[in-house]
């Protein structure tokens, strides 16, 4: 059984609020533990958010909150605030690359690590050293503990206004150039060109009071202005299917190789049969995924 720790910026975006419903699906049906969940944001209401969407789906974990300095798109909050009001849920969690530690050292099975977000609290984690939980450095513990990084970032392909740089890595590019050059268990990144092409949400609207549903729904009235639109490009759910299910038939894993991260954010795959990055695309056709992912997401 896969053991997760999500790293999410939940509250911009609302892909990050079901790809969490996704994961508890995954946890409800015995297929993964979700071990802990970050956020690699210090906007308001990020961790309340992830927790008023874990109670729903009656998902039980631990969470962490990204210490500061935040990040520059850490002041931009479309609904993680709101959802914290409607529903009273705390804030309050430990620091995020502690909790991360503490989880690591505890050993066990390895654990995969699911990052959502910008690469902060992982190259963070990469960074830091010994602590109460560890006399380890962050990489050696990393090495030690950590099956895989599945990560959404990156782009390999221009998207529809003939752009290549990927946001998750454009809010911190030094950290994803780290991260992706000295990370030292292998990387699996689920491209931008991936998840924009497939398109869920609409069976959380069949629950009326779903947070998810609330999200996306929040997202579409002020990011986008399609009031009642009910789904989103799916690349955070995608990949967080892909870090439990793996290819899953729904989509297919690349050869090997290396990932460049250049000043400008953009990123270069270079095939090599002893490098440790690789990237998925679809294997079938979007809406036949589309379908696939929405009856994985659970009711209440």
């Amino acid at each position: 059984m896969k053991r997760i720790i999500l790293d999410t910026d939940l509250g911009i975006d609302c892909d990050d609020a079901v790809a969490i419903s996704l994961l508890a699906g995954f946890a409800r049906r015995g297929e993964c533990t979700v071990e802990a969940i970050t956020t690699s944001t210090t906007r308001r209401g990020s961790v309340a958010g992830a927790r008023v969407i874990c109670d729903y789906y009656g998902l039980r974990t631990r969470f962490g909150k990204m210490r500061l300095p935040g990040l520059a798109c850490d002041e931009k909050n479309i609904y993680a605030a709101d959802l914290m009001d409607r529903y009273g849920a705390s804030d309050d969690a430990e620091e995020a690359v502690s909790l991360m530690r503490k989880i690591l050292a505890a050993g066990g099975e390895k654990v995969t690590l699911v990052s959502i977000g910008p690469f902060t609290n992982l190259r963070r984690l990469l960074e830091s050293g010994a602590d109460e939980w560890s006399p380890l450095g962050g990489a050696e513990l990393v090495a030690r503990s950590v099956e895989e990084v599945v990560s959404m970032a990156c782009m390999f392909e221009p998207d529809a206004y003939g752009c290549c740089r990927e946001w998750n890595v454009c809010q911190d590019i030094p950290a994803a150039e780290y991260v992706l050059r000295t990370c030292p268990v292998p990387i699996t990144l689920s491209p931008g060109e991936t998840g924009g092409k497939i398109f869920i949400g609409k069976s959380t609207f069949e629950d009326k009071d779903s947070p998810v549903a609330m999200s996306i729904a929040l997202y579409h009235e002020r990011e986008t202005r399609l009031v009642g639109c009910r789904v989103r490009e799916s690349w955070d759910p995608v990949t967080c299917f892909f870090a439990v299910a793996g290819e899953g038939g729904l989509f297919r894993r690349s050869e090997w190789g290396d990932v460049h991260i250049a000043e400008d954010g953009l990123a270069l795959f270079t095939p090599n049969g002893e490098g440790k990055r690789s990237y998925f695309t679809p294997a079938i056709p979007p809406k036949d995924i589309e379908t696939a992912l929405e009856a994985l997401i659970p009711k209440k």
